[in-house]
């Protein structure tokens, strides 16, 4: 990681935990709301597609995918916001993530007709962690390409493909 962190980097980041607090914010039923009309929608794909999974367990699976998916977005933001390199930087950006979905987790207890869960907590920093897995994975892919290409380079080796 770079020792002096530009600030228009953290913007990303900042914007994405903003909107993650703004959601969080919605009371019970504003959530529900807003979740609700997307759901039924694809709830009723589902069965126009003959796929048996009761409505109750795809709307909880909906939710939670939410969750994975918001903080898996928030990973990433933190590594580029951080410009992470190596697994230090990495596990950095996943303890930042998982420190603001327990905030997040805490929040919401005081908002009316929401709660807090730890599950919720587990399921947000796994979004995280895949995120960034996914992340180091590509880099090093793109790391061994350009390594690759460097050598062809410097050995006058000039394969056409």
């Amino acid at each position: 990681m770079k020792q002096k962190l530009h600030s228009y980097r953290s913007l990303p980041a900042l914007s994405w935990m903003g909107f993650i607090f703004y959601l969080s914010s919605q009371d019970g039923n504003a959530s529900g709301n807003l979740s609700g009309g997307l759901s039924d929608v694809l709830y009723t794909l589902l069965q126009f597609l003959r796929i048996p999974l009761p409505e109750e367990t795809f709307h909880f699976l909906l939710r939670k995918g939410a969750h994975f998916t918001a903080y898996l977005f928030l990973g990433l933001l933190f590594a580029f916001w951080l410009e992470a390199r190596t697994l230090k930087d990495y596990a950095l950006c996943l303890f930042y993530s998982f420190l603001y979905a327990l905030t997040d987790e805490l929040h919401q207890r005081f908002v009316p007709g929401r709660s807090g869960e730890l599950r919720d907590v587990f399921i947000d920093t796994s979004g995280a962690f895949t995120g960034l897995v996914f992340l180091s994975i590509v880099s090093r892919i793109r790391a061994f390409y350009s390594e690759t290409a460097k050598k062809k380079e410097k050995s006058g080796s000039h394969e056409v493909f």
